[in-house]
């Protein structure tokens, strides 16, 4: 239901724009619906956040490959082809912007120059985010957002980790110490990816660090 809705949306806002002239017809599988060529900056912003909603509603890039979206494309308006053009090539895997969305969505207390990783504990006080405390920055997403990311690639685990390397490069780029609040040695799940990446070798696609234990439970990355 959420992603019928979602595709509605998408429908609606493309029916909002203000044009006069009818371009061409693009066929989803069941759909038809009519275009007007936008006449200036505000119709093509319309049209981009239109495949931008359309992008996250789960639609997958699979999907695409099967139904094969089909356009009028000769006598489609150059900038909207494009633009739609690029989204199609790109379903089902997060564009650089929606990458940089999440990790500014998923940063929590971003100012600091620590960083606290680990296990959430379902949200015990042994969980990173309350061992990160109000000193350490930490990423985190609610439920609903990691569900809604998730969906939008089509349940592909690699683009979701996309999110979370990124928010690591972040925070290394601007000199951040990198702690755990659990021994690395444990590690499962995205936990798990986000220590090898942190230890690797350089040459082996990580970034080369090490990990020791400081005490109270806690693990700290040198370099």
């Amino acid at each position: 239901m959420k992603l019928l809705l979602q595709i509605l949306f998408f429908f609606l806002t493309l029916f909002n724009l203000s044009a006069t002239t009818t371009i061409s017809k693009v066929a989803l599988p069941n759909h038809a619906v009519s275009f007007s060529k936008p006449t200036n900056q505000n119709q093509e912003s319309e049209i981009k956040i239109g495949v931008s909603n359309f992008a996250r509603s789960g639609i997958s890039e699979n999907l695409f490959s099967q139904k094969a979206v089909l356009w009028e494309s000769s006598v489609l308006e150059n900038r909207a082809r494009e633009v739609l053009r690029v989204f199609v090539s790109g379903a089902g895997k997060f564009s650089l912007q929606q990458i940089d969305d999440y990790v500014a969505l998923a940063t929590k207390q971003g100012n600091n120059s620590k960083v606290m990783l680990g296990k959430t504990d379902n949200g015990a006080a042994t969980g990173y985010v309350s061992r990160a405390s109000n000193d350490h920055s930490y990423f985190k997403m609610t439920d609903e957002q990691w569900d809604e990311a998730l969906n939008a690639v089509g349940n592909n685990f690699d683009e979701m980790w996309k999110v979370n390397k990124k928010f690591i490069d972040d925070r290394k780029a601007l000199g951040n110490e990198f702690y755990f609040s659990h021994n690395p040695t444990n590690a499962d799940g995205f936990f798990l990816r986000e220590v090898n990446y942190l230890t690797k070798p350089v040459n082996q696609g990580g970034l080369g660090g090490s990990i020791v234990n400081i005490g109270n439970d806690l693990w700290k990355l040198v370099w």
